[in-house]
């Protein structure tokens, strides 16, 4: 069984009936303004913080190498002079490849001569042999924790 009824038709009300045309219409504008065009993003740090000086990169640089090359010195069984040579050597390459990669580009362009470090260090021992000294307890704590480990 069906409802038989059915709804009478809607009609508008009174109110709804007035000519729309005769009402003052507002200025048409777009469905969305278009956004005013954005400046070239800068360039920015993300950790907002300030790059470190060429002196503090080296000295970072020069700890981690330090154990790194006890770590390689300790797998190697080097002992007493051999090791201390090695790191040495090693610790002068890596002031040579700071030296070509970081400090050299800079201090060619403003005019200093070859080899020269007085843009960034205070002196060639600052930088040269500097890191030598600090250093050198990482490496041979790793020499002997690795030497250890790999003869034991």
């Amino acid at each position: 069984m069906q409802n038989s009824r059915v709804s009478p038709p809607i009609t508008p009300l009174p109110s709804q009936t007035t000519e729309t045309h005769l009402l003052p219409q507002p200025p048409s504008r777009p469905a969305h303004p278009q956004p005013k065009p954005r400046p070239p993003p800068k360039e920015t740090n993300p950790t907002n913080t300030p790059p470190l000086p060429p002196q503090q990169t080296l000295s970072n640089l020069q700890s981690l190498t330090a154990s790194l090359f006890g770590v390689s010195a300790g797998i190697l069984g080097l002992e007493s002079y051999s090791g201390f040579l090695f790191y040495i050597v090693f610790s002068l390459l890596t002031a040579v490849l700071f030296y070509v990669l970081r400090v050299a580009p800079t201090s060619l362009a403003s005019g200093k001569a070859p080899l020269d470090t007085s843009r960034y260090f205070r002196g060639p021992y600052e930088f040269w042999a500097g890191g030598l000294m600090n250093g050198l307890a990482g490496f041979i704590l790793t020499w002997t924790l690795f030497y250890g480990l790999v003869r034991a």
